[in-house]
C-alpha cells in the first residue's frame, strides 16, 4: 500500500479506513500507526485515517464465526 497510497491517496480530500491483518487473531491493544508497517510511515495518510480493520476472520474465543472487525478513532463519530 505504501507506494500506491503515496502516489494516489495522499492528495485526496477524504478520510480513510485501512485494512491490515496482523498474524495474531486477538483484539489489538495498539493503534495501527504504532506498527512498523510501511503504510504507517505516511504522515498525511495517518492524519486522514479514521478506521482500521484488523481482522477478516473474527477473534479467537470471542466470535462464533468469521467476521470483519475494525477499530475507529473516537473523533470519527463526533
Amino acid at each position: 500500500m505504501h507506494g500506491t497510497a503515496d502516489l494516489y491517496l495522499s492528495e485526496l480530500d477524504t478520510k480513510f479506513w485501512i485494512a491490515y491483518y496482523p498474524k495474531s487473531r486477538t483484539i489489538p491493544n495498539y493503534w495501527y500507526f504504532e506498527t512498523k508497517q510501511e503504510g504507517a510511515s505516511n504522515v498525511v495518510l495517518n492524519k486522514k485515517t479514521v478506521g482500521w480493520q484488523f481482522t477478516e476472520s473474527g477473534i479467537r474465543n470471542k466470535t462464533v464465526s468469521e467476521v470483519d472487525m475494525s477499530l475507529f478513532k473516537q473523533s470519527f463519530f463526533e
